[in-house]
């Protein structure tokens, strides 16, 4: 992923690559959150975004919602580790 254009591409194919959550009915994607050492779980449901942080040392108390965009700039700050785990699941 070398730019947000690229990023866009990605999420407009997100239900093709991620995992899905019967009980919630989500698609989701769980990756590395090196800044907090910890992971980042990016859900959509129903054309709505968000996103929920864990670690050993904290949990976001609920998701955060996001707008596409916000989505896209989300990704684009933690690129390195989305991609990553877009590559673990393409395999």
């Amino acid at each position: 992923m070398r730019t947000k254009k690229d990023i866009i591409a990605t999420i407009s194919n997100f239900t093709q690559f991620a995992s899905f959550d019967e009980i919630l009915q989500k698609h989701y994607i769980v990756f590395e959150d090196r800044k907090r050492k910890g992971v980042w779980t990016l859900m959509l449901k129903e054309g709505q975004w968000s996103v929920h942080g864990k670690g050993a040392e904290y949990c976001d108390e609920g998701e955060t919602f996001l707008t596409e965009k916000e989505a896209v700039d989300f990704i684009w700050s933690n690129r390195a580790t989305f991609r990553q785990s877009m590559l673990v699941l393409q395999k």
